[in-house]
C-alpha cells in the first residue's frame, strides 16, 4: 500500500514536477515549523522505532545487494566534487548553508557548541541514571529498551550548571523534544525534580503530560 502512494508521487506524477517554490513560500513554510516545533510538535518517526526483524532484515538485503554489485554506498569517500562535478557541488553546499546556522529553524544561538562543567563526567552522568533507575523520566523507558542509551539532560540548559538536582535522565526522543517548547519544558522538569525529591524518588513522571 505504502509503495502504491509513493509510487503514484514519483517523477511527473508529482504535483511539483518541474516546479520550484518561490522564496515566499519557503519562508512561509519555515515559519508554519518553526512554530509546530516550538509549540511541542514532533516529526512523523518520533517516538517510533524498527522492529529488530525489519533492520535485519534491511542489513541483509544491503548486503546482498553490494555484494551482487548492485549497490553501491552513497558517496563513501568521495568528495561532493568528484560525484556532481565541481559546478553542481557549488549549488548543492549553498543550498545546504541555508539550513545552517541562525538560518535553521531550530536555532538557539549557537548554545549547543558551549563547553560543559568540568564536573559533567561519565561517574557523574552514571549516578543521575542509577538515582533515576535506568528510566527515561518523562517516558519511563529502561536504559535497555532504547537505541543509544539514557541522556543526562540539563534541566535549565545552562551546560555549566551540574547540580544534581538540575541534571536528568532521559531517552533519545524525549531529550530531543526538550529542545523545542524550552520554557515549558524547564518549568515541567524543575516542578518535577522538586517533587521528585520531596517524595522521597516515589513521584512518577507519568503524572506530567506535555
Amino acid at each position: 500500500m505504502r509503495n502504491n502512494l509513493l509510487g503514484k508521487n514519483q517523477g511527473e506524477n508529482n504535483p511539483m514536477y518541474g516546479k520550484k517554490h518561490t522564496e515566499i513560500t519557503k519562508e512561509k513554510m519555515r515559519i508554519k515549523r518553526k512554530k509546530y516545533f516550538d509549540n511541542g510538535g514532533v516529526g512523523y518517526w518520533k517516538g517510533k522505532y524498527l522492529s529488530k526483524e525489519s533492520i535485519e532484515k534491511t542489513k541483509n538485503t544491503k548486503k546482498r545487494l553490494r555484494d551482487e554489485g548492485k549497490l553501491v554506498s552513497h558517496r563513501r569517500g568521495i568528495s561532493m566534487e568528484k560525484e556532481y562535478g565541481k559546478e553542481k557541488a557549488k549549488q548543492l553546499k549553498q543550498h545546504l548553508a541555508t539550513f545552517n546556522g541562525n538560518k535553521a529553524s531550530g536555532w538557539r544561538g549557537g548554545i549547543s557548541r558551549m563547553p560543559y562543567d568540568f564536573n559533567f563526567n561519565k561517574i557523574l552522568k552514571t549516578e543521575i541514571k542509577e538515582r533515576d533507575n535506568f528510566e527515561c523520566q518523562i517516558c519511563n523507558k529502561h536504559n535497555n529498551n532504547t537505541p543509544q542509551g539514557l541522556f543526562v539532560h540539563h534541566i535549565d540548559y545552562n551546560k555549566l550548571n551540574s547540580k544534581k538536582d538540575n541534571l536528568i535522565s532521559l531517552c533519545g526522543n524525549c531529550h530531543s523534544k526538550t529542545n523545542y517548547n524550552r520554557h515549558y519544558w524547564k518549568w515541567q522538569l524543575k516542578v518535577f525534580m522538586n517533587l521528585f525529591h520531596n517524595a522521597n524518588h516515589e513521584l512518577n513522571m507519568k503524572y506530567i503530560k506535555p
